[in-house]
């Protein structure tokens, strides 16, 4: 068991995930009822420069202003610091239209 977890250990070494600063994600999720956008960006973006995927007419938005952010192009996860000294949340966007820069 303790020789099976030392392997593990060896692939994730050899695999590490990156991630890389990004200025702001896009979050578009349609459904029947209208469907929501989420938006995290930095602190300076203006909401008016983010670029969302379509969405209908009756889509709800959401604006989340973060200290840092980091998107994983391979895996589809994000990372976000509400306050730099804070560690990082994660969060998928794999259930989402995203996009990001």
């Amino acid at each position: 068991m303790i020789l099976s977890c030392a392997v593990e250990e060896e692939n994730d070494a050899s695999n590490p995930v990156t991630f890389k600063p990004v200025q702001f994600i896009t979050l578009t999720n349609e459904n029947t009822g209208g469907g929501s956008q989420i938006a995290y960006h930095l602190s300076g973006i203006s909401e008016e420069s983010l670029i969302f995927c379509f969405c209908q007419e009756e889509c709800t938005r959401e604006f989340v202003t973060v200290a840092a952010l980091e998107f994983n192009e391979e895996t589809t996860d994000f990372r976000y610091k509400m306050d730099l000294d804070e560690d990082f949340q994660t969060a998928s966007s794999r259930d989402w239209c995203t996009r990001y820069q």
